[in-house]
């Protein structure tokens, strides 16, 4: 590489740009081509504990990375964490 050339992007970036969380187990769809086998509301309370959960949030937050995906079941299922999560995500606007 040319002493002038540009520096490729990932060595300046100071943290990863995407994170993603699956947060449940549980969902209501019973989709026949989903890869997660143990999907059902039944496994609704299956996963991460919102206090697990939030603690990672504030770490995203602090480390600016710039995009969340919220997976599992299906993470709105969940409406205590997409709660907890827009406080933590968009402070300004809560």
């Amino acid at each position: 590489m040319e002493e002038n050339s540009p520096k490729p992007i990932y060595r300046k970036l100071k943290s990863p740009v995407t994170a993603q969380m699956a947060l449940t187990y549980g969902c209501n769809n019973l989709c026949r081509y989903c890869y997660n086998s143990t999907r059902g509301l039944e496994n609704q309370d299956k996963g991460m504990s919102i206090e697990n959960s939030m603690k990672i949030a504030k770490q995203i937050v602090d480390n600016e990375i710039f995009e969340v995906v919220l997976t599992g079941g299906r993470a709105i299922v969940q409406k205590r964490f997409i709660i907890s999560f827009s406080r933590i995500f968009f402070p300004k606007e809560n």
